[in-house]
């Protein structure tokens, strides 16, 4: 009497084959290589996308001065740097404010003005403000200095700032922003407006842009950058924006 014994599930039929060791290696190494190819390509992408984000959080950084001048009927300083040739920025919040005249241990009490009698830090004698938020990036061993992400600021006639100069913002409660530009402070503001009457696309408008290698020669010529540039718009109005171009 024969006895029939089910058929293995991993037994081949008739007619079948499977694949050898070769063709299993050669499939390995077409996928490793086109990996290795596609790694180039995955990193740009991230510095690119590193480029938005520090657009899209100096953006939130504005933003931030002037709610808080809004809600708190303060003047708020917004003290920004770049220096592109080694990758770095720096953007400073700062809330004028003076002590609490009923004494209270610790509470301050804030000031509506710019200009005297607020003392900004960076302006000589004792600071009348205090630190409020900050954001930064710098070079070395970050996404901005292994993706050469630069930043620049333009003032409102297309001027590039000089690289590591300071531009000085003041938000006042009513929603609207001064500016100096200067690299040791002396507390005077002027409204943001296009004085030379200049025809740059970042005419009367203080401009934050941000690029991955080179920046081109004039703020007018932003096609002629190395690579796509984000510009964070500043108006007098403060009601700020982010463009690619």
């Amino acid at each position: 009497m024969n006895t029939c014994r089910p058929r293995s599930a991993f037994a081949p039929r008739a007619g079948e084959t499977g694949f050898t060791l070769v063709e299993l290696m050669v499939v390995i190494t077409i996928i490793s290589v086109v990996a290795v190819l596609a790694i180039p390509s995955l990193s740009q992408g991230g510095f690119d996308r590193r480029v938005f984000t520090d657009a899209a959080t100096i953006g939130e950084i504005v933003r931030e001065a002037r709610t808080r001048a809004v809600g708190r009927g303060a003047a708020e300083l917004l003290a920004m740097t770049a220096t592109p040739g080694s990758n770095s920025a720096q953007f400073n919040i700062y809330e004028s404010v003076t002590s609490n005249p009923t004494g209270a241990s610790g509470a301050n009490v804030p000031v509506s003005t710019c200009n005297s009698p607020t003392v900004w830090p960076g302006a000589g004698g004792t600071a009348t403000a205090n630190f409020i938020d900050g954001y930064q990036f710098a070079g070395g061993n970050t996404l901005e200095g292994e993706g050469n992400i630069v930043a620049q600021i333009v003032d409102p006639n297309g001027n590039i700032i000089n690289p590591g100069t300071t531009v000085y913002l003041c938000f006042t409660p009513n929603g609207r922003v001064q500016y100096q530009v200067n690299g040791s402070y002396s507390g005077l503001f002027t409204p943001i407006s296009n004085t030379a009457n200049s025809t740059a696309p970042t005419a009367g408008a203080i401009a934050v842009q941000l690029t991955r290698g080179n920046f081109p020669a004039t703020a007018a010529a932003t096609a002629t950058a190395s690579d796509l540039v984000r510009t964070v718009w500043i108006p007098p109005s403060g009601a700020t924006r982010i463009t690619s171009q």
